[in-house]
């Protein structure tokens, strides 16, 4: 596999739980925002380049969750989830098994 595109979006998501309560009985509001990332210096089968580029998308994931939660009345555990859940996403969709192991050392 050639590695040589990657420009990889970070995508979160939350509920938009300030506007719940008034929609009761509607549909529920998602808000997403996604950023990309350059992966495109980097040898994503190299250990070292995989632990950068994880690095590089754990810190967009924080500010994409970060953002989306700012406006919301939210806790902790929701920012965390937000993350993990961005993260797990952008690692899936690259599919580099070096990328996928440094994810679960961490």
């Amino acid at each position: 596999m050639k590695l040589t595109k990657l420009l990889t979006p970070i995508l979160a998501s939350t509920l938009a739980m300030s506007f719940l309560p008034a929609m009761a009985g509607s549909k529920t509001m998602v808000e997403t925002e996604s950023r990309e990332v350059s992966l495109i210096d980097l040898d994503l089968k190299d250990w070292t380049d995989a632990g950068t580029a994880l690095e590089r998308i754990e810190a967009s994931a924080r500010k994409v969750c970060r953002k989306l939660h700012e406006n919301h009345v939210s806790n902790l555990s929701a920012k965390y989830k937000c993350r993990q859940d961005a993260i797990a996403r952008a690692v899936d969709e690259i599919n580099a098994p070096a990328l996928e192991a440094q994810m679960q050392k961490r």
